[in-house]
C-alpha cells in the first residue's frame, strides 16, 4: 500500500506511516495507481519559484525576511508542494541595506543566480517541457494533496494561496501570471 501524504510503501497491515506518522485509513492508493502517477509525462500543471515568506529577524524596527521557494506540480491525482534548497545568505541583504543602489544591484544579481540555480536543480526530475523524467522530487516533497481534498485545504487571497499541509497553514506568493494560471488550472477541483 503506499501512504497519502508522503507516497512511500508501507505494509498492508500496518495502521501508521513509518515514514511520516500519517494515520492509514481505506483512502490510501495501492502501489500501481502512485506508480502510474509519478512516472511518465502525465504532469498537468507546474509552477515555479512560489515564495514562502519567513520573517527572520527583526534589526531596529526594521523587520527583514527570507524566502523559501517552493515548486507547485500537479498529476492526476496529486498536489505536490516541493520545497526547493536554499542557495542564498545574508549577503544581498546586507550589502542591500548598507550600500544603498549598489547594493540593490548586487543583490539582484544574487537572486538571479540563485534563480538560475533552482532551475537547473528541478532539471533533475522535470524537462523544459514540463515533462516528468524521474522522480527526484521525492526528497525535496513538502507535503502532497490529494485533488480531492483540494477544495478543503486551499484557499485564494489577494494573489497569494493559502494551504493547509498537516495542520499547517502555508502562505505562497508568485507574480500574478503565475498566480492567475495556477487559479484558472485548480478552479475545477475547489468548486
Amino acid at each position: 500500500m503506499i501512504c497519502k501524504k508522503c507516497g512511500k510503501t508501507i505494509p498492508d497491515n500496518d495502521k501508521f506511516c513509518g515514514h511520516c506518522g500519517k494515520e492509514i485509513n481505506d483512502t490510501h492508493d495501492n502501489t500501481s495507481s502512485f506508480m502510474a502517477t509519478t512516472s511518465g509525462n502525465n504532469v498537468k500543471f507546474y509552477s515555479k519559484d512560489w515564495k514562502r515568506i519567513v520573517k527572520s529577524f527583526n534589526v531596529s524596527s526594521l523587520m527583514l525576511n527570507t524566502y523559501s521557494y517552493f515548486d507547485i506540480m500537479i498529476d492526476e491525482n496529486y498536489l505536490y508542494l516541493i520545497k526547493l534548497p536554499k542557495y542564498h545568505s545574508a549577503v544581498g541583504l546586507t550589502l542591500d541595506f548598507m550600500l544603498g543602489s549598489l547594493g540593490a544591484w548586487i543583490a539582484s544579481r544574487v537572486s538571479l543566480e540563485e534563480a538560475e540555480k533552482r532551475e537547473h536543480y528541478r532539471l533533475m526530475w522535470i524537462d523544459s517541457n514540463h515533462i516528468l523524467i524521474s522522480n527526484a522530487y521525492d526528497k525535496d516533497l513538502f507535503s502532497k494533496i490529494f485533488l480531492k481534498e483540494l477544495k478543503d485545504n486551499l484557499i485564494f487571497k489577494k494573489n497569494k494561496l493559502v494551504l493547509t499541509c498537516d495542520n499547517q497553514k502555508i502562505i505562497l506568493g508568485n507574480n500574478k501570471k503565475e498566480y492567475e494560471q495556477f487559479s484558472k488550472f485548480v478552479e475545477n477541483y475547489i468548486l
